[in-house]
């Protein structure tokens, strides 16, 4: 019983720790996102310039 619930606190702990990773990798890929948008928004208003 008691045994038990370690294990339950433990994979919560798992959880969260997962969790912050994902949103780390939610941002990172977020960012990328809107670095090439604007790169490319960029590229495009230099084509209509030129």
């Amino acid at each position: 019983m008691h045994w038990k619930g370690r294990s339950a606190k433990a994979g919560h702990r798992l959880d969260i720790s997962e969790g912050i990773q994902f949103q780390i990798l939610y941002k990172t890929v977020r960012t990328d996102l809107v670095l090439y948008t604007l790169q490319h928004i960029h590229a495009q208003e230099q084509a209509v310039d030129s």
